[in-house]
C-alpha cells in the first residue's frame, strides 16, 4: 500500500494585500502639511504677500501745525542736534559720570 501525505509540502498561498489606500493617504496627509505649513511660513515671513484691502490702507497728511508740534515734542523730549563737525571737548567729571552711567548699565571693564 502506499502511503499518501497528508500535508502538502508547499505552505497556503496567503492572500495579497495592496496598502494602497494607506499608502494613498499618507501621501495626501504629508502634502496638506506642507502646503499648511509653506502657507503659514509665507504669511508669517512676509505678510505683504498677501494683498491688502483698501479699507486697511489708511493716508495721514498732518497739517503744518500737527508737524511743528510733533517736532517740538520730539525736540523736547530728546534734546537739539547738534550740527555736524562740532567738536566737544568734555570735562573730567563729565567723563566720569558718564564712565559711572555705563558701568552701572553694563558693569564695570574686565
Amino acid at each position: 500500500m502506499t502511503s499518501q501525505p497528508i500535508a502538502s509540502s508547499r505552505p497556503a498561498p496567503t492572500p495579497v494585500r495592496h496598502p494602497r489606500i494607506r499608502t494613498g493617504a499618507a501621501a495626501a496627509t504629508i502634502a496638506a502639511l506642507i502646503v499648511t505649513g509653506g502657507y503659514l511660513a509665507t504669511t508669517t515671513i512676509d505678510p505683504d504677500a498677501i494683498p491688502r484691502t483698501a479699507a486697511n490702507t489708511t493716508d495721514v497728511n498732518p497739517s503744518a501745525q500737527t508737524q511743528r508740534e510733533l517736532h517740538q515734542s520730539i525736540a523736547g523730549q530728546y534734546g537739539s542736534q547738534s550740527a555736524a563737525g562740532t567738536v566737544v571737548n568734555p570735562n573730567a567729571q563729565t567723563l566720569r559720570d558718564l564712565h559711572a552711567s555705563v558701568a552701572g548699565q553694563y558693569g564695570p571693564a574686565r
